[in-house]
């Protein structure tokens, strides 16, 4: 009989975007170990004031946001400009939690219904070189033998 120790679970990365994009992809480390991502702290470093902030999506098992299945997609942001994005995530030793991060312009394009109004009121913002911050939260369950 194996029994699991829990643990916090607190990691964090960053991601310069390019080619309208950024994800950020956490994994757990070995076949032991599964965890319950329960919140995603995410940031960028344009200013409070921007006019165009990169729209974020915490995802299961896609390390690109195309195709991001609705079933992969676990939260999206309106901006990826500091926001606490609540979760319940359960992702096992083979699974990855990426946060990615995309020009508002180009998920638009992309979706054609997220965003509409934001493409046309800012065409082809070029939001390469913004960096891109994401921590995520929860417990790590670790299985002893």
């Amino acid at each position: 009989m194996s029994a699991e120790i829990a643990g916090l679970l607190r990691l964090s990365g960053s991601a310069v975007m390019g080619a309208g994009q950024a994800v950020i992809s956490f994994d757990p480390p070995n076949a032991r170990q599964r965890w319950e991502v329960t919140g995603a702290i995410i940031s960028t470093d344009q200013p409070a004031t921007a006019t165009a902030v990169p729209v974020a999506a915490v995802v299961l098992n896609a390390a690109d946001r195309v195709p991001v299945s609705q079933g992969g997609k676990r939260s999206h942001s309106w901006d990826g400009n500091m926001v606490t994005l609540p979760l319940r995530v359960q992702a096992g030793p083979a699974d990855s939690v990426a946060v990615v991060f995309t020009d508002p312009g180009a998920a638009s394009a992309e979706s054609g219904v997220y965003l509409d109004t934001y493409t046309a009121t800012y065409p082809g913002t070029a939001m390469d070189g913004t960096v891109c911050y994401a921590t995520i939260t929860g417990t790590r369950y670790t299985r002893r033998a």
